[in-house]
């Protein structure tokens, strides 16, 4: 399982940084947008906690070191080592969708941020935003320099999802 990662992620590295050919035909990686859950969350959740609402249209995720992996997670590390710009819309302890496992979670008084119904749309609602100050989008994400990544499924399947047999009823991991 370990050397799948492995050739995965050596793969992906060729492919992201341009080394071999790819047929993505991506000039150079400068935009990463990332939705997920803790893996890639830098400090999302921290402000659902902190505000007890989302964060709004607009709204740059701060870089965080002390996040619920213990330090950088790995979207900041390709951002560093690579130059790209950061969109992180990744919430901690977000599934794919609260229609199939909805967590809930005491501090922010609700259900976890999942992609679907959060994440996803919050993108798209930065993708139509302008900055009020100068008229500019707050998303220019050319698309042959933006790459979009999904790391999810942790919380869809442990503990209070499908793992206990938590998820809505009637609910499959084929939903």
């Amino acid at each position: 399982m370990l050397s799948k990662l492995g050739l995965a992620f050596v793969l992906g590295a060729q492919t992201v940084l341009g080394i071999g050919d790819s047929a993505w035909k991506l000039k150079g990686m400068h935009h990463l947008v990332t939705f997920g859950n803790s893996y890639t969350d830098e400090s999302r959740l921290l402000y659902f906690i902190e505000h007890q609402e989302a964060p709004p249209v607009g709204w740059r995720a701060p870089e965080n070191n002390v996040t619920s992996t213990g330090g950088r997670v790995w979207a900041r590390y390709v951002s560093d080592y690579t130059g790209a710009e950061l969109y992180n819309y990744a919430v901690s302890g977000a599934t794919c969708s609260n229609d199939i496992t909805p967590r809930y979670f005491s501090l922010i008084n609700g259900i976890f941020p999942s992609v679907d119904q959060y994440q996803i749309p919050a993108f798209i609602e930065d993708a139509y935003h302008q900055d009020p100050e100068t008229g500019e989008p707050f998303l220019s994400l050319p698309r042959r320099e933006t790459v979009y990544s999904i790391w999810i499924g942790t919380n869809d399947l442990g503990n209070g999802a499908f793992i206990d047999d938590s998820q809505v009823a009637g609910k499959t991991l084929l939903d």
